[in-house]
C-alpha cells in the first residue's frame, strides 16, 4: 500500500488557499485513490484542508505516479508531504 504523509504545513509556500475548486479536486483525487465511501472522502478532504490530518492511505493507487500527483497537489496548498510504500 502507498501512503502520503504530510510532514507539516507552510502557508508561505502555498500558491492557493484551498477555498475554491481545490476542495472538489481533492475529493475527486481521493475518490480515485482510496476505498473510502463518498461521505468519508469529503470528511477526509475537509480535515486535510483544515490541516488536521497527516496520513493518507491510498488503497487503490497502482503505482507511485498517482501518489506523487496527489503529493504535488498537496504541496500547492502548502503541505510538505512525502510518498512512502508500507
Amino acid at each position: 500500500m502507498i501512503v502520503v504523509r504530510i510532514l507539516g504545513w507552510n502557508s508561505h509556500r502555498a500558491w492557493t488557499n484551498g477555498s475554491g475548486h481545490e476542495r472538489t479536486d481533492l475529493v475527486w483525487r481521493l475518490g480515485r485513490l482510496s476505498n473510502l465511501d463518498r461521505r468519508e472522502i469529503k470528511r477526509l478532504a475537509r480535515r486535510i484542508l483544515d490541516q488536521e490530518h497527516d496520513e493518507i492511505q491510498l488503497d487503490k493507487a497502482q503505482d507511485r505516479f498517482a501518489a506523487e500527483s496527489l503529493r504535488s497537489f498537496l504541496e500547492s496548498l502548502g503541505a510538505a508531504a512525502v510518498v512512502e510504500d508500507v
